[in-house]
């Protein structure tokens, strides 16, 4: 910013949208200016985009909730605030289907106490098999309560110095002003580290997957080589259509990661077949 912005420039964040962590770096090298408009919220007005409200569906618990308290023990925290998409699905060991290339995820936050958790998500998502998944541990809150909830946790005189709410390393700015930097403690997420480690069945998955999507490349190949032995010109389009055919037939599909890049030569990864 510094060296692109002259001296004087003012510029706007929106505090969900940045992390922490970059908004201090941020401040340590500019002056503040406080307004509460939400450039955003202008921005989109009444034409944003409604949430997706596609099903969540709920896999086997296991001891996660155990491993984060025991984080919470050795940090001295009250409790822990997950605001990462794939680390709320981890943890609550439950999937969706909200964004795009990414068939786990559901748009949520979590809190996790000492005694109890709370899911912020729309309550539309969440069926009676995922209800009974989460029985007596987790009590399920609207998407929209989390930041109020994070309030009143301070209001009530649960969180302060030297009782914290611990926040991974990439928890928003607006995060961190509802509960207030003195009662933060801004670490490496938790979550993320025991994300890290996989256990035998998930190791195997990861085997089995490739060598299932291996299948779908095999037959990809051999189509693609009878196509040009046979004269057929096929664009990029063409092609990567035919390999997310081949893949949408396998067991499991749940999706690509992200759009099919088919093209050949020195620049290939530059461009993608649907741009």
């Amino acid at each position: 910013l510094h060296q692109n912005l002259e001296k004087g420039t003012r510029f706007g964040i929106d505090p969900t949208l940045i992390l922490a962590s970059m908004s201090f770096y941020i401040r340590r090298r500019t002056q503040r200016v406080s307004r509460s408009v939400r450039v955003g919220h202008v921005v989109w007005g009444s034409e944003r985009p409604q949430r997706p409200n596609k099903p969540i569906f709920a896999l086997d618990f296991s001891s996660k909730l155990d491993r984060a308290l025991q984080e919470l023990a050795k940090k001295n925290a009250i409790a822990l605030a997950v605001t990462l998409l794939d680390e709320v699905a981890w943890l609550f060991n439950l999937r969706g289907t909200d964004v795009d290339f990414n068939p786990a995820v559901f748009f949520a936050y979590a809190v996790v106490k000492q005694d109890s958790a709370v899911l912020f998500t729309n309550k539309t998502q969440v069926d009676d098999a995922v209800t009974a998944h989460l029985s007596q541990e987790v009590e399920v809150r609207p998407y929209e309560e989390f930041l109020s909830y994070l309030k009143d946790l301070v209001g009530t005189g649960l969180v302060k110095k030297d009782q914290p709410v611990l926040l991974g390393d990439k928890t928003s700015l607006a995060v961190v002003h509802a509960l207030g930097e003195e009662n933060v403690v801004i670490v490496p997420s938790p979550v993320a580290a025991m994300k890290t480690i996989k256990n035998s069945t998930e190791i195997e998955g990861f085997r089995q997957c490739h060598i299932r999507d291996g299948v779908a490349l095999a037959r990809y190949f051999a189509w693609l080589e009878e196509q040009l032995h046979n004269g057929v010109v096929l664009d990029e389009s063409q092609g990567s259509d035919k390999l997310e055919e081949f893949r949408s037939e396998l067991d499991l599909f749940r999706g690509l990661s992200f759009t099919t890049i088919s093209s050949t030569g020195p620049n290939a990864g530059l461009f993608n077949s649907s741009g």
